[in-house]
């Protein structure tokens, strides 16, 4: 198992920077996408004023983050405490 991880990190170390940078680049757009239709559904149902964005977007990072490393797409649930606790009337 040590051996695959030193194989993955020499090929990472290989990989061309400027590729990783544009992937990593589109991604934190499509999240940042994302959250704000998922804040126009809720602002839509729960008023403009009650919903921040950043509030919105740190709950569907979190959540998407967590569904990278969990089962049974955990991190949807971490997005909705999270919105929940932040949005009045929610």
């Amino acid at each position: 198992m040590l051996d695959d991880l030193v194989l993955l990190l020499h090929r990472v170390a290989d990989a061309d920077w400027w590729a990783l940078a544009a992937a990593l680049t589109c991604h934190a757009g499509a999240v940042a996408l994302h959250s704000l239709a998922w804040r126009a559904i809720l602002a839509h149902e729960y008023g403009e004023a009650n919903v921040r964005r950043r509030d919105v977007f740190a709950g569907y990072a979190a959540g998407s983050g967590l569904n990278a490393f969990t089962p049974a797409r955990a991190g949807v649930l971490l997005k909705l405490v999270i919105v929940k606790t932040r949005v009045s009337g929610a």
